[in-house]
């Protein structure tokens, strides 16, 4: 198993575009980039294992409210963060399956 490895800012010019705190997560050509969290769990260079906490979501920038605002990319396109969403669900299903046995 290969962690995931972090990289996260928070400089001026992003808080003007609204998205406020945010981490990105980096694993392989993929990447997942979580807005306006109201606290980071991990710092620049960290890898984390599934389960691990690494942010709370919040209201930071521009947002009207507290919400998780997800962006997934392979490379440079973006993808529908439902498709990540239900690959992670499956796995879970099926680990648990599998320790049940």
């Amino acid at each position: 198993f290969r962690p995931f490895c972090l990289f996260h800012k928070n400089r001026k010019d992003i808080i003007r575009h609204g998205v406020g705190k945010y981490v990105t997560v980096w694993h392989g050509a993929f990447s997942v980039c979580c807005c306006h969290l109201s606290e980071w769990r991990v710092k620049k260079g960290d890898c984390v294992r599934p389960g691990d906490a690494i942010w709370i979501s919040g209201s930071t920038g521009s947002s009207t409210g507290p919400h998780l605002h997800l962006t997934v990319r392979m490379g440079l396109k973006h993808l529908y963060p439902g498709v990540l969403l239900q690959f992670i669900d499956d796995t879970r299903k099926q680990a648990l399956r599998e320790l049940s046995e």
